[in-house]
C-alpha cells in the first residue's frame, strides 16, 4: 500500500472518530462514576450508552438508572440525581439525556431484557422533573437538567 493512501486511510479512520465523539466517551468509566455518586437510597446504578441514530456524528446519551422506588417520585429523585451529577460532568454537561428506569441492580440485567424490563412510568416522571415522557422514556434538554439540578 502506497504511503499516500495509508496516510488517507488513517486520515479518515480519525476524522469518523472525531466526528462520533466516540473516542471521548468511554461508557463504562461514565457509567462507574455516575453510579459512585448516587447517594444511598436514591438509585442502585447507573449505565451510559452514547447511541448515534441517523448519523455516526450524532450522539444520544441515554442513561438508564435502577431502583428500588418503582414510583414516579422516585424515579424522579434518581433522575434528579443524575442531573446535578451530570452538569459538572465532562462528557454529560450540556447534553441532552434520554432516560429509562429499571427495577433492582445493573447485574439483574447481565443476561439482557432491558428492552422489556423498563418502568412504564416516564409520562408521569416528565409531570415532576419537566421534559418530554412518554411509557419508558424521558429525554431532557441540557437546559432542563441544568434546571433540575438547580433545584436540589
Amino acid at each position: 500500500m502506497a504511503d499516500r493512501t495509508r496516510w488517507a486511510l488513517a486520515s479518515l479512520v480519525a476524522a469518523v472518530l472525531i466526528l462520533t465523539g466516540c473516542s471521548a466517551v468511554n461508557e463504562d468509566d461514565l457509567s462507574e462514576r455516575l453510579t459512585a455518586s448516587a447517594s444511598i437510597a436514591v438509585f442502585n446504578g447507573a449505565t451510559v450508552e452514547v447511541q448515534h441514530p441517523g448519523a455516526p456524528w450524532v450522539n444520544k446519551m441515554v442513561v438508564r438508572v435502577f431502583v428500588d422506588d418503582e414510583s414516579a417520585e422516585g424515579v424522579a429523585a434518581a433522575v434528579s440525581q443524575v442531573a446535578v451529577f451530570a452538569v459538572d460532568d465532562p462528557a454529560l454537561g450540556g447534553e441532552d439525556i434520554t432516560f429509562m428506569a429499571y427495577p433492582g441492580f445493573p447485574e439483574d440485567y447481565a443476561d439482557g431484557g432491558l428492552g422489556v424490563s423498563y418502568l412504564p412510568i416516564m409520562g408521569s416522571v416528565s409531570e415532576i422533573t419537566g421534559g418530554t415522557g412518554r411509557e419508558g422514556v424521558l429525554e431532557l434538554s441540557a437546559a432542563d437538567i441544568q434546571r433540575l439540578a438547580a433545584e436540589q
